[in-house]
């Protein structure tokens, strides 16, 4: 691939020879900055972080596994990517360095065409996941703002719907779920008490609300219906009134 910007290395070694050699061949391809004491390096890279770190396994003072171990316990770093050099490495010390958090071990004396490919690899890798992590952010905040779009026109049906001059409710099961002020004016019952109730509360006699019931089968087969009956308030007082009703869900 090709990289969005120069990728930075920051090179651990204490073989102040080795590190101008790496630096004079790959220095047109990376950013390179180098380190000679192991015990600078967190601090050098919490303040300028490298696009990929590469750790020499000895050196005197912290070696490179305890470099790793400090890198990958810092939230600024610990997703960079580290490959740890070394000149004679045994299947047990590779496995130490891997299970680190150490994403490859290099040859020192490889050549360097081959440290190239390796480094490359890892660091298309690491810029595709940077790419992937902000096309989710991005996403995922575009989601954010349409629940919140989707929030907010709730919110404002909502008030619509409680301050409408009729009476609007919703019923589940038979069962009152919610209602308007309106409702509230007209049967002298609060949402509150409404809430959960049966709808026979609001008709004046069981026969009243058995041709209700009958309405009820025409809007469940049909999706709606509009029909005349009467509701009793809990003042005992029965007002006329012309239902309305859809199923929602249909």
């Amino acid at each position: 691939m090709e990289f969005p910007r120069k990728p930075k290395l920051l090179i651990v070694d204490d073989n102040d020879l080795y590190l101008k050699t790496f630096s004079a061949i790959l220095g047109d391809t990376y950013e390179i900055q180098t380190v000679v004491d192991s015990n600078t390096v967190l601090a050098v890279a919490l303040c300028s972080p490298p696009d990929l770190f590469l750790l020499d396994v000895t050196m005197p003072g912290l070696d490179g596994h305890e470099v790793c171990r400090l890198l990958k316990a810092e939230e600024k770093t610990k997703d960079i990517p580290v490959i740890f050099l070394s000149g004679q490495s045994s299947d047990e010390e590779q496995i130490k360095g891997l299970e680190l958090g150490a994403v490859d071990y290099i040859n020192k004396v490889s050549d360097f065409y081959l440290i190239k490919c390796r480094i490359n690899i890892h660091l298309e890798l690491k810029f595709y996941r940077e790419q992937l992590q902000e096309l989710v952010a991005i996403e995922s905040q575009r989601l954010a703002n349409a629940q919140d779009d989707v929030r907010t026109k709730d919110l404002l049906l909502q008030k619509i719907l409680l301050s409408a001059p009729v009476a609007i409710g919703l019923i589940i099961d038979r069962k009152i779920a919610w209602s308007n002020s309106k409702t509230s004016d007209i049967g002298g019952y609060s949402s509150a008490e409404l809430e959960g109730k049966p709808a026979r509360v609001l008709y004046p006699s069981d026969e009243v609300y058995a041709e209700v019931e009958h309405q009820y089968l025409e809007i469940h087969k049909n999706g709606s219906a509009s029909f005349d009956t009467v509701w009793r308030a809990k003042s005992g007082v029965n007002h006329d009134m012309q239902i309305n009703a859809m199923v929602l869900n249909k």
